[in-house]
């Protein structure tokens, strides 16, 4: 109107950039309640402080009654929770619940077993036929076979002292040679080279896995006991369950198909 000073009732100028933004950058107010407005945080923010407003409902998500709940594992992604069992292994099988070997694998291992045995005995067969020899008298049969507790009646070539001695050293070398290929390949490692070969191997009746060493020394020894009536320990997975011999049920392992 004419005749009236101009009004100072001006609106302030919009706030400036906050300090270190180059001025160059477009900048934005913060977003706030419009005046005389109650402020509501947005969902998933903090909560307010004290004295501040109540959150609008439906703002937070629902606490049960005791606290919190735990926050849900992703069902995919790096963070997922692992599988029943662990990741890819899936939970231990017994080995009662293991496919079984057949009773004429074993008997096929056994054999392949048996002649490599048989090489540990090599050294002590090359003593006692090669080794140093000695002219004595001695008893023979009508056979020309060499008795004791004889008469003398003869001249014999025999082993020195030293030969007996180196023999029976390199045959209790192969013995115990032969016991610890058997605790170390079905003990440890789970079937000998047989077994291998036959793919079957030795299991635990509990775990599905290796019996360990000293069982497998143990389960050596119960072979004896299979052997004594007959071998009978040995034909009794014809007609078992589970397919056991008398020395798996000694030491609780069952032979498997690897």
């Amino acid at each position: 109107m004419a005749g009236q000073p101009p009004s100072n009732d001006r609106p302030p100028p919009p706030p400036g950039p906050p300090p270190g933004q180059r001025p160059s950058e477009p900048w934005s107010p913060p977003s706030g309640p419009a005046p005389g407005q109650p402020w509501n945080p947005p969902p998933g923010g903090p909560p307010p402080g004290p004295g501040g407003p109540p959150p609008s409902p439906g703002a937070w998500p629902s606490v049960p009654p005791g606290g919190a709940a735990p926050p849900e594992a992703p069902a995919s992604g790096p963070w997922a929770a692992p599988p029943a069992g662990g990741y890819g292994y899936g939970a231990p099988r017994s080995g009662y619940n293991l496919p079984k070997a057949g009773w004429w694998s074993r008997l096929a291992a056994l054999l392949i077993d048996g002649v490599i045995i048989g090489l540990f005995s090599i050294p002590a067969v090359i003593a006692i036929n090669a080794g140093p020899t000695e002219i004595e008298t001695c008893s023979v049969d009508e056979s020309g076979d060499i008795q004791f507790g004889e008469p003398d009646n003869a001249i014999c070539e025999v082993p020195t002292n030293g030969t007996i001695a180196l023999t029976i050293v390199l045959g209790v070398a192969g013995a115990i040679a032969g016991i610890a290929y058997f605790a170390i390949m079905d003990g440890k490692r789970g079937a000998t080279l047989g077994k291998q070969a036959l793919g079957i191997r030795v299991a635990d009746v509990t775990t599905g896995q290796p019996i360990g060493t000293g069982r497998g020394v143990g389960r050596w020894f119960a072979r004896i006991l299979s052997a004594i009536p007959c071998y009978l320990g040995y034909l009794w997975p014809l007609w078992d369950q589970q397919k056991q011999a008398f020395h798996d049920k000694i030491v609780s392992s069952v032979v498997v198909k690897s």
